[in-house]
């Protein structure tokens, strides 16, 4: 992808539900971003020793416990913040998008990627696709996914809204 003219202004990066850091690193690629400047934030519930190993060696990671908790990020860190597929599993999303306004500079980019679930079958074939990853990434099915990891989906109209009650443009 091409990064746009406005967004070659970036000194630094953080994006939030890193995993391994794959596409953190693209990104900062992208962006020319060194590692002292290219950031993932994860949460410990997460991981694993396998995954710890498979970490971006490129990327300077942020582990918290979990979710509902502020970061321990200073104010008007960054100019990116990303989260790619990680907003439906968070429960405080007020919290979550207050965090992410306060640690982005003023006038700089929040980059949210998510489902965009109209309907309860759009729910389900997403509930599905997290079976598969628990199947081909985890190498067995959990069956009680839905007891064990909390989703919350919403459509593109409902995150705008989402975003806009928490001062986002």
């Amino acid at each position: 992808y091409d990064i746009k003219d406005e967004l070659k202004t970036i000194k630094n990066y953080l994006d939030i539900g890193a995993g391994d850091g794959f596409k953190t690193y693209y990104l900062s690629e992208k962006l020319k971003l060194s590692k002292e400047n290219t950031f993932g934030l994860d949460f410990v519930k997460f991981h694993s020793v396998d995954y710890l190993k498979k970490r971006n060696k490129n990327i300077t990671f942020i582990d918290i416990e979990d979710s509902g908790q502020k970061y321990p990020i200073r104010n008007s860190k960054f100019d990116l913040v990303s989260s790619f597929m990680v907003a439906h599993h968070v429960k405080d999303l007020n919290l979550f998008f207050q965090e992410i306004h306060r640690i982005l500079k003023k006038n700089k980019y929040f980059l949210l990627v998510d489902h965009n679930n109209y309907t309860l079958m759009d729910d389900m074939l997403a509930d599905i696709e997290h079976s598969m990853y628990e199947i081909v990434y985890e190498k067995e099915p959990n069956y009680d996914f839905k007891k064990n990891e909390y989703t919350q989906y919403y459509d593109w109209v409902t995150w705008s809204i989402i975003a806009e009650k928490n001062n986002f443009q």
